[in-house]
């Protein structure tokens, strides 16, 4: 008896894996476009808590301040300004009766759009906060 051959034997793919391919081209348009941004939060966030760590012993407002922007100027190595921060965006309080120290950077952030030739603007804000009390062991 003979048999019949297959669907995908004759060169034929179904529809599922067509919904498969496109889920995952669109996973990876994504990916390439806010991934980068997320890696940035990620790296703003450990330099709010390294400079809070660094700072919270003898604070200086000025100092703080001078090395978040010495710091966030990394960010923007490229010659497009992708990256903007205006000293209006740091906020930095140094609460003596709470005995904590806020560091807050919020920045906006030119995306450009993979394979196509447009550009969005969007807003980011990270916040670090920690308990400057001495630990008592």
């Amino acid at each position: 008896m003979a048999r019949h051959p297959r669907r995908h034997d004759r060169g034929e793919f179904k529809i599922g894996s067509l919904i498969w391919l496109s889920l995952l081209g669109a996973i990876g348009y994504f990916g390439a476009m806010y991934g980068p941004v997320y890696n940035e939060q990620w790296e703003l966030k450990s330099m709010l808590q390294d400079i809070a760590n660094s700072s919270w012993v003898t604070f200086d407002m000025q100092k703080t301040h001078a090395a978040i922007v010495e710091r966030a100027k990394k960010f923007d190595q490229d010659d497009q300004d992708t990256f903007a921060l205006a000293d209006e965006d740091i906020v930095i309080v140094n609460d003596q009766n709470a005995k904590t120290l806020s560091l807050e950077i919020t920045w906006t952030r030119n995306i450009k759009y993979p394979f196509l030739d447009k550009w969005t603007s969007r807003r980011f804000t990270k916040r670090w906060e920690m308990s400057t009390q001495p630990n008592k062991y």
